[in-house]
């Protein structure tokens, strides 16, 4: 059986293996809408962080523009943070990471998306004095992802039938 830790930990390894990534066109292509036109987004650490949800545990959300721009909106603030959840910035300028682990001091340690010169690369960063805005609990994509496999492995039969 799949476990909440389980998946929290292959997203945090999803993560951290696009660790030195340059740009972002692999991440928007995942997460925009199919028929997306003209350039991908020039900023994109929320495209990744959707991205690896994508990718290790099934979330089909899709960027949102507009009323419901991106898909922080979709998740309950924490302040309980676990790995895989989402970190959110709101100030000086917006930005999302990937919670790879917090310290019992309150440290984290991130793999941040769109870090450095243009067009930016995958990084993973420690934060002695973190300034996030809010985490966001992944937990419900989680459950569901954790439903949909036993409902899966319930039709799979067994030695035994």
């Amino acid at each position: 059986m799949t476990t909440s830790a389980e998946l929290r930990q292959a997203l945090c390894s999803l993560a951290a293996s696009q660790e030195g990534t340059k740009g972002a066109d692999k991440y928007w292509k995942e997460v925009l809408q199919k028929d997306w036109q003209g350039p991908y987004p020039r900023h994109w650490c929320g495209g990744f962080a959707l991205w690896c949800l994508h990718i290790s545990i099934g979330c089909d959300w899709l960027w949102g523009f507009g009323k419901h721009s991106g898909f922080l909106w979709r998740l309950q603030k924490t302040k309980d943070p676990q790995p895989g959840d989402i970190c959110y910035q709101a100030e000086p300028y917006q930005h999302h990471a990937v919670l790879l682990a917090r310290g019992i001091d309150g440290s984290t340690t991130s793999q941040d998306g769109n870090q450095g010169a243009a067009p930016g690369e995958c990084k993973r960063v420690y934060r002695a004095h973190p300034r996030w805005t809010a985490h966001y609990s992944i937990q419900p994509l989680i459950d569901a992802e954790i439903a949909r496999l036993g409902a899966a492995n319930a039709g799979t039969p067994t030695v035994d039938s």
